[in-house]
């Protein structure tokens, strides 16, 4: 999506929603590849009528413009930085937890099979549980937030 032009996102947008549709889905936002979204993939989600794009750093409010910093925490399963990474979760999400801020945890199939990041993950969300949070869905963030 980063390099594509408006009219190709809205495109593959266009299409996409037209799929969930037909299974009875409703898209209401876009996590773009690798969550980096270009200014053209903003442009067209917004063409689109979807109300939030997301990337590592944030939750991009279409309806209003408002940048909702949250960072997603993620770790790279058979990555050469799987500890760094698993650390960085940990430590990080426990941080924005004490300060009472939100916390996005990116978990990707693989980390299944590594039982040092599945048990991270695991922690994380004992500890998001333990401090009162509950699992939401980005609109649903952004109708709390607004």
């Amino acid at each position: 999506f980063w390099a594509l032009d408006v009219e190709e996102v809205r495109r593959r947008l266009q299409a996409s929603s037209q799929v969930l549709r037909q299974l009875g889905v409703a898209a209401t936002g876009l996590t773009p590849p690798g969550w980096m979204p270009s200014a053209a993939s903003l442009t067209a989600a917004r063409q689109c009528g979807l109300r939030y794009v997301t990337s590592t750093r944030a939750v991009h409010d279409l309806s209003s413009n408002r940048r909702h910093s949250i960072p997603a925490f993620c770790q790279r399963p058979g990555s050469l930085l799987s500890e760094v990474g698993r650390s960085v979760v940990e430590r990080g999400t426990a941080n924005r937890l004490q300060r009472d801020l939100p916390i996005r945890l990116g978990l990707h199939p693989a980390d299944l099979n590594h039982p040092r990041l599945r048990g991270s993950s695991l922690r994380v969300i004992d500890r998001a549980i333990e401090a009162g949070r509950d699992a939401i869905t980005y609109l649903e963030y952004l109708e709390r937030a607004a």
